[in-house]
């Protein structure tokens, strides 16, 4: 009878000692990244070893953006924050310094970004117009759209967050153009 059993094991590149933090730097240098986000939580943010790898970055000209607002547990809310703090630069890396919730929220930002510029390139793919405004609209029709909209209880109703005047008027005026 033949026991023998044969398995394969591949996982990223794990270092640990004594300064291995300091080799961000030089790993994304190598990486080619330009822009990094760098997300942490506002005690970390404090904190030397922080401050060690940030200046890890400097000493290889990596530019980088502290975002370092994570919260502990993070919401929908504070999630959509790193998010939209994302979207507004062109980051090509995120880095998260902390636990859980910082790697979550790096994940999340960089995941948000993803996927809204993979929706706009097949939207601009299908040649569909570009917002709301793009077929009429303006800004002065948001309060007519907000009113046809709040009768409509599968959207309000069957929303996964609120969706009273306030989150319609949001959305619509965020629809006017995509890109």
């Amino acid at each position: 009878m033949n026991n023998e059993t044969a398995f394969n094991m591949a996982s990223s590149n794990i270092r640990y000692g004594p300064g291995a933090s300091l080799e961000i730097g030089m790993d994304l240098a190598d990486m080619g990244a330009e822009n990094v986000m760098v997300v942490t939580d506002p005690n970390l943010a404090k904190l030397d070893f922080v401050s060690a790898i940030l200046g890890a970055l400097e000493e290889q000209s990596v530019h980088y953006t502290l975002f370092d607002q994570v919260h502990v547990e993070p919401t929908d809310a504070s999630l959509k924050e790193a998010i939209d703090f994302a979207a507004a630069d062109s980051f090509d890396a995120f880095v998260g310094i902390g636990g859980g919730s910082a790697l979550d929220t790096a994940k999340a930002a960089d995941a948000g970004k993803i996927v809204a510029d993979c929706i706009i390139a097949f939207m601009q793919e299908l040649q569909m117009p570009n917002g709301l405004s793009a077929v009429g609209y303006t800004r002065d029709d948001i309060p007519a759209l907000v009113e046809g909209t709040l009768p409509q209880h599968r959207v309000t109703k069957l929303s996964p967050k609120p969706a009273g005047p306030e989150e319609l008027s949001k959305l619509f005026e965020d629809a006017m153009v995509y890109w």
